[in-house]
């Protein structure tokens, strides 16, 4: 092992990958496929953004994550990549990193910290991002509770079709079949 090898794993610890041969021969070389400093290229790749974030500027996932080549053909979620560099030992490969700036393409490790898929998910919660929104506080809901209530008042009087409710609201007829029938909104009395 290199001293400058010596130096990066004593600065940023072994990474989860590093019993790869192939992977770990790149690490220990320290470069990337440019022959630079693999850490100095990773910071290549971001730009400074609002909130203190760091952002990353280069390969991302649809959802917004940046995606570090560290290999021929290797890729690795940059935020979890520079995290286990801070965390070194630290690290559990099992734990998902969370973004306390709820901004996916973020790296800088001051907005990083590894918890549970419950932690994430309180999270999101506290932070009204919760993937179990429901009702009128759904970003999509086209009907509210009010609207609910009439719907099933009209259905249950006999005056209309779920056809002719549809388009009333502005929903298709399945909608409201769902309405009257309580399948979605349940929550609504």
């Amino acid at each position: 092992m290199t001293n400058k090898t010596k130096k990066l794993i004593e600065r940023w610890g072994k990474p989860d990958w590093y019993e790869n041969p192939s992977l770990k021969a790149e690490w220990e070389k320290g470069s990337s496929l440019s022959g630079r400093d693999i850490v100095e290229r990773f910071w290549s790749l971001t730009k400074a953004g609002e909130g203190g974030c760091i952002l990353w500027n280069a390969t991302k996932t649809p959802e917004g994550y940046g995606k570090f080549s560290i290999s021929h053909g290797t890729k690795v979620a940059a935020h979890r990549w520079i995290l286990q560099r801070k965390l070194g030992g630290a690290w559990d490969p099992a734990l998902l990193v969370i973004h306390s700036c709820d901004t996916p393409s973020c790296v800088n490790t001051d907005h990083l910290r590894q918890g549970t898929p419950a932690d994430n998910a309180r999270d999101m919660q506290e932070k009204g991002r919760g993937v179990y929104s429901h009702g009128e506080s759904h970003k999509n809901a086209k009907l509210t509770d009010e609207k609910v209530r009439e719907i099933r008042k009209m259905y249950r009087e006999g005056r209309k079709t779920y056809k002719r409710i549809g388009e009333m609201y502005g929903v298709s007829d399945h909608a409201i079949e769902e309405v009257v029938t309580r399948r979605t909104w349940k929550h609504v009395v």
